[in-house]
């Protein structure tokens, strides 16, 4: 595709998206110990990160894959190998990491009480990723031979066969929304919405805007969110090493400058939102301790949102603010006519 033919308004809606619900089971009834950077979505993910390099990876030799051997802790065949793309896909422009394509989330590991039968929730990102769901499938069910690391010891558990939805583009989902009488959208925030908007009040002290009675910063994170839809979606069909840094940002500006008008005539009626602090992660890329500090909560929206709706599903299925893949920033959507 030659850069004249993306349309930053129309082609990141055209981003295709599948869901599936998983049910599983642990060998025996499990407690999630509270600890401080882990939540059950880290040891999800890192459960299927490492099961992923060890079924998937395509230069794999003598039973040790590319990230476990000395000073090659990367991809040795991107070009035939689907690694890359669903465990850290790298942005070939700015060279950095964007949002892996596999969403993992369960909300009945988060109970206090033990659990024996959960439902895992799985969002396909994307093209490559829809293209690897058999890989995934099979990575989800090594995961789970696997098992889970809780106090040094792994728990094992079984995934019967997922429940998944058909392919579909954003813009397709929400043409079929749009037939609803809709009245207004309520907006859950499954898990803790890990989102940097904090300055420094009088005293110094750096708090979110919204537990300062400022205003919910919504048309901002949807904003945000359509920056980064374009960003993967300019990676998702291959075109990113044909851009660079300049024209890829005014594109990812447009998408998001489009979303922010789309949604400014949305108004929260109701807002009830809690703290929610899940101490820190030591990042491996640099070494640097990051709070993992959000919100959970319900929103609720009245207004235009017929022009908003795209923004919203978008925002909904992907979820939003920082550690998406570690199962932060889920958020569920519904309508009331």
């Amino acid at each position: 595709m030659n850069l004249p033919d993306y349309d930053p308004i129309l082609s990141p809606l055209q981003l295709p998206v599948q869901q599936w619900r998983v049910p599983g089971h642990f060998e025996h009834p499990v407690v999630f110990p509270e600890r401080e950077g882990a939540t059950p979505g880290t040891l999800l993910w890192g459960a299927f990160g490492e099961a992923l390099w060890h079924t998937t990876c395509a230069d794999r030799q003598a039973g040790v894959s590319c990230n476990q051997r000395v000073g090659a802790a990367h991809c040795l065949a991107p070009d035939r190998c689907v690694v890359p793309w669903l465990y850290k896909p790298q942005s070939s422009v700015h060279r950095r990491q964007m949002t892996r394509p596999v969403l993992l989330c369960s909300t009945d590991l988060d109970r206090p009480e033990p659990v024996s039968r959960f439902s895992l929730e799985v969002t396909l990102w994307g093209r490559h990723a829809v293209a690897a769901a058999d890989r995934i499938e099979q990575t989800l069910r090594q995961a789970g031979q696997a098992g889970l690391q809780i106090n040094g010891r792994p728990i094992r558990f079984q995934l019967e066969p997922p429940d998944q939805q058909p392919v579909a583009t954003l813009l397709q989902r929400a043409t079929q929304w749009h037939s609803l009488p809709l009245h207004s959208i309520e907006l859950t925030f499954v898990t803790p919405f890990l989102y940097r908007d904090d300055k420094p009040d009088s005293q110094g002290f750096a708090r979110p805007r919204y537990e300062r009675g400022e205003r919910f910063p919504l048309t901002d994170m949807i904003a945000r969110a359509a920056y980064e839809l374009a960003a993967w979606d300019i990676e998702d069909r291959d075109i990113g090493p044909g851009l660079d840094c300049t024209q890829r940002h005014a594109l990812c500006r447009d998408t998001r400058d489009h979303a922010r008008r789309q949604v400014e005539g949305l108004q929260i009626t109701r807002l009830a939102l809690q703290p929610a602090h899940r101490g820190k992660r030591r990042s491996r890329h640099n070494g640097h301790d990051f709070p993992l500090t959000g919100f959970t909560g319900e929103a609720w929206i009245g207004g235009d949102l017929s022009r908003a709706l795209p923004w919203l599903l978008m925002f909904a299925l992907g979820g939003g603010g920082q550690k998406r893949a570690m199962g932060f920033g889920q958020i569920r959507l519904r309508t009331e006519a």
